[in-house]
């Protein structure tokens, strides 16, 4: 049977999730799951993990629950998910004169593309093939860099783009790709045998 006290596994993977000890979790994907679980009445406690673990699921992890995997070909055998959560596009911001309006990853080859020194970002980076990448500490590093032209592009979150680019108002001068470089969907992660935890999940997910 399912334990009385779920173990929630949690990985440093900003902004997603922020580690500073258990008892201080938070994060986009801390809050999204705490609201469904409360809703769901489970009860559950943290136990921060290694980030390798956190990303191979549950069962390497040591855990029962991982409050968001992505749902890809490498982890749909590994674990069992609830009903997507969270859905996010990451795309290409590059110079409006180019007369492209959406780019490849095959088209990136020689270029400088930067990118946040995260863990997940420079994961999402690999898996779209970008070679080339330079690493900035945060947001305002990385369009600071782009307006100084130290790079061709910026591989970052779609709605992040254009956001920045309009605030700075550089939305003339940069584009952003109509269609995403990569699709990241997302599921709370459960390890089997959690099925009907996994169906009181579902049934409060909007």
């Amino acid at each position: 049977p399912p334990p009385d006290v779920l173990t929630v596994g949690v990985a440093h993977l900003p902004p997603y999730i922020i580690t500073k000890d258990v008892d201080e979790v938070s994060g986009y994907f801390v809050e999204v799951f705490e609201g469904i679980a409360d809703r769901a009445g489970l009860t559950y406690q943290y136990q921060e993990v290694p980030l390798q673990d956190y990303l191979r699921g549950p069962n390497a992890a040591g855990v029962d629950i991982i409050p968001a995997s992505p749902t890809d070909e490498k982890t749909l055998h590994s674990m069992d998910f609830s009903t997507l959560i969270h859905r996010e596009t990451i795309s290409i911001a590059f110079s409006a004169e180019d007369d492209r309006t959406s780019i490849s990853a095959a088209d990136l080859v020689g270029l400088r593309i930067g990118l946040v020194d995260t863990s997940n970002t420079r994961e999402f980076a690999r898996v779209a093939g970008i070679k080339d990448s330079v690493l900035y500490e945060g947001l305002k590093d990385l369009f600071d860099a782009l307006e100084a032209g130290e790079v061709d592009g910026l591989f970052a979150p779609t709605a992040t783009l254009k956001a920045q680019l309009k605030g700075r108002g550089l939305d003339k001068e940069f584009q952003v790709s109509d269609q995403p470089i990569l699709t990241f969907d997302a599921a709370v992660g459960l390890r089997p045998g959690l099925g009907v935890m996994r169906d009181q999940l579902d049934i409060v997910i909007p």
